[in-house]
């Protein structure tokens, strides 16, 4: 585990499937979720552990449950939730 600095930038993309996957959420339910191929939903997870520098997904959710609070205000995060509600309200139309 090498933890690195907390001012790292993420993209919308690498927050969302961040958090679905610390929901307990597959990389294939994140996909069907979010409309993202499910080699891209990979792809993002693993761009986000390597900029916070873990190896594996155990390391991954340390990681998170360490410093969500650092990102929890993040504008980046709320427009996230925001659009994530929008597209749960659309699936269950």
């Amino acid at each position: 585990m090498r933890y690195t600095e907390h001012n790292k930038k993420f993209t919308e993309k690498e927050i969302m499937v961040t958090w679905f996957f610390m929901t307990g959420m597959t990389m294939k339910q994140i996909a069907e979720w979010t409309n993202i191929p499910e080699k891209s939903v990979s792809y993002f997870k693993r761009k986000v552990m390597r900029k916070v520098g873990v190896d594996n997904d155990n390391e991954f959710i340390m990681w998170f449950l360490e410093n969500r609070q650092t990102y929890r205000n993040d504008n980046e995060e709320l427009s996230i939730m925001q659009s994530s509600q929008q597209v749960n309200s659309n699936l269950s139309n």
